[in-house]
């Protein structure tokens, strides 16, 4: 405590004579060395304070080459950092660039591919109509001239049975001829008629060669069937159509008989007209075979 109480009073007594000597470097505490070491303040002892440095400090020769030579490494390193970028910012653009042009190769690729599915498909499907158009009209034309070879046939054999149901004019025109016909077409009707009294029908024209045939025919039939000869009627008030004239299109009769019950329930027509329908009907195929060879 005494010993505080004189360092008080001495820093007192200084304080009033207003100086203080100056503490000696080596009684300095460490930090305040360095700093003032740092500031170029403390000098080690037994040399000279080092050259003052800094704004307010002499420029030598040798500090100004100094001082150039760091500026042109400095604009060096720039020069070098702005190389470097500009580089990279090359290689990434070039690599933006290939990136770009391979999807635009891509997408271009499945955009023309696409639009070749589309026309493919497109081509096929009109390929398809054009097809099924074409068949339709193969068909229709195979139908078409089909009908026209099977009316041709109708017509070629339609004209055929004309020229033989002109021929039959013929037959009528022979009287000894048509007089035995009569009696074979007579009796053949009775035949199917089959009863003990029979009527006959006939063309007025051929009234008396009917009348003469009639009971030859049912004595022929007598004979045929073993029985009693029939009671045969010729019918003297309705008689069959007039054989047909030129132009005429209406009913007609070329010849023959039609033979019926007195009741008029059994019927069956023996014409000439009817005989050649027969004809036509049975042997059409054979008609067809001479004329087309099928």
């Amino acid at each position: 405590a005494a010993a505080r109480e004189g360092g008080a009073a001495r820093r007192g007594a200084r304080a009033a004579r207003g100086s203080f000597p100056p503490i000696p470097a080596a009684r300095r505490p460490i930090a305040a060395r360095k700093r003032a070491g740092a500031a170029g303040l403390l000098a080690p002892e037994g040399r000279a304070p080092p050259p003052p440095r800094g704004k307010g400090a002499p420029r030598t020769p040798q500090r100004a080459r100094a001082a150039i030579m760091e500026d042109a490494e400095v604009q060096r390193q720039i020069l070098q950092m702005t190389q470097f970028i500009k580089q990279e910012a090359e290689e990434k653009a070039s690599e933006i660039m290939v990136a770009a042009e391979e999807e635009f190769n891509i997408e271009k690729l499945q955009m023309v591919e696409s639009e070749k599915q589309r026309i493919r498909r497109e081509f096929e499907r009109k390929e398809a109509q054009i097809e099924s158009r074409k068949r339709i009209e193969h068909s229709t034309k195979v139908n078409q001239a089909r009908l026209r070879v099977l009316r041709a046939r109708e017509e070629c054999i339609r004209a055929a049975i004309g020229a033989a149901h002109a021929t039959l004019a013929t037959i009528t025109a022979d009287q000894a001829k048509y007089s035995q016909l009569l009696v074979s077409l007579t009796a053949q009707a009775m035949t199917k008629v089959a009863e003990p009294a029979m009527q006959v029908r006939c063309r007025r024209a051929d009234l008396a060669l009917v009348e003469a045939a009639a009971p030859k025919a049912a004595a022929q039939y007598a004979r045929a069937a073993g029985c009693a000869p029939p009671s045969v009627v010729v019918n003297t008030e309705a008689f069959l159509p007039a054989a047909a004239a030129p132009g005429f299109e209406g009913e007609s009769c070329a010849g023959g008989v039609v033979v019926a019950s007195m009741d008029g329930k059994i019927v069956c027509a023996n014409t000439l007209d009817e005989r050649l329908a027969v004809a036509h009907d049975t042997n059409l195929p054979v008609i067809r075979k001479r004329l087309f060879g099928e």
